[in-house]
């Protein structure tokens, strides 16, 4: 039977919608209560006052204890129903993928503008297959909008953009049924790309595995930002698509749950293309075998990394990460190397430390 807390977990409209209910029912069986109270006796008919008062009580009251008593424990035992099967993953069934020759994206020569603020200007760039590429660029470069053109979700005012395959989608601010459960949306999702029986409950689970949010049953409005970020991110990879598009896929997440996501799309390289948009350049690093640097809606650069890097960093500058035993001058040590302008950075990142520090958890 549901529980005070679960009611507390139902959105805040939800609630006071339930709460409206219930109080024009409490009206309506205390008016019925009281015409049956000031009708005659013998004006009563086919049965006894008594019985009348057990229908009245029964009909405004059998909505309710069915909702409360049934519908919530169903649902309930819906969502813990997928499971997943050993050995089968949602990742696993890109296995055997071969990437195919020709690229997956291109843009070429894609410009759009609001008026007479331009967004994109003569955007062209190629994707190949199985590749990990890196939209980068600030706040306001264009990054969003080149995806939506790239998802028909938005009109290029010039130039053609190429789609090879199916996409999933994780756009920049995910859009979901604030009263639906986790499990439930992904069921929605998992239905919608024409799953049903057992190959749906499978998707759900394993989606729901990706997703980290197997034990999370109340519903998506109750969560936080960042699960809902992986959600999504779940939700676009439900159906295993050959291209994986992402618009900031890591914003808002904390470091535990960036880096599964990270570590979610490094795993794809040579089995789906992905492609998604950033403004961090340690994500790109991490992951990304190709990038294209967006500025003002024009592309600066595109390449692999070490293109990248030769073109545009400094060659002279080296950034190494080692361990060395407690007290030693590291900087002494290379400064008599003949290593200019040393700087030691002790104990790894910040977000290492909180990863060990949180036992790798969530």
């Amino acid at each position: 039977m549901a529980t005070l807390n679960e009611f507390r977990d139902l959105p805040q409209g939800l609630q006071v919608a339930l709460g409206a209910i219930a109080a024009v029912q409490v009206i309506l069986i205390v008016a019925a209560l009281a015409v049956l109270a000031t009708t005659p006796r013998e004006r009563v008919k086919l049965l006894p006052p008594w019985a009348w008062t057990l229908v009245i009580l029964l009909a405004n009251g059998i909505g309710p204890i069915i909702f409360f008593a049934v519908g919530r424990e169903w649902g309930e035992r819906r969502d813990d129903g997928p499971t997943v099967r050993p050995g089968t993953t949602l990742l696993a069934r890109y296995e055997g993928r071969a990437p195919s020759p020709g690229p997956a994206i291109e843009f070429d020569g894609v410009s759009k503008s609001y008026g007479d603020h331009v967004v994109l200007d003569d955007v062209s760039l190629t994707v190949p297959h199985g590749s990990v590429f890196g939209f980068l660029g600030p706040n306001g470069s264009g990054k969003t909008t080149a995806v939506r053109i790239l998802m028909g979700l938005a009109r290029a005012d010039a130039g053609v953009v190429k789609l090879d395959g199916k996409a999933g989608y994780l756009p920049d601010v995910p859009a979901f049924d604030p009263w639906l459960t986790p499990a439930e949306y992904l069921r929605l999702s998992a239905r919608l790309e024409g799953f049903e029986g057992d190959e749906l409950d499978e998707r759900v689970a394993e989606a729901l595995e990706v997703s980290g949010l197997q034990s999370v049953h109340r519903p998506i409005s109750g969560l936080s930002r960042g699960m809902r970020q992986r959600l999504g991110i779940a939700q676009a990879l439900i159906a295993t698509p050959g291209i994986v598009v992402l618009d900031e896929p890591t914003s808002a997440l904390d470091p535990i749950a960036r880096r599964e996501v990270l570590d979610v799309i490094a795993s794809l390289r040579g089995r789906a293309t992905v492609c998604f948009s950033t403004h961090s350049m340690a994500d790109v690093e991490a992951v990304c075998d190709r990038a294209a640097f967006l500025g003002r809606g024009r592309i600066l650069a595109t390449g692999t990394l070490t293109e990248l890097v030769a073109r545009f960093g400094d060659p002279e500058r080296v950034t190494a990460t080692f361990r060395a035993p407690a007290g030693t001058d590291i900087k002494g040590t290379l400064a008599d190397a003949g290593f200019d302008h040393v700087r030691v950075t002790p104990g790894g990142a910040l977000d290492d430390a909180f990863t060990t520090a949180m036992g790798g958890a969530r």
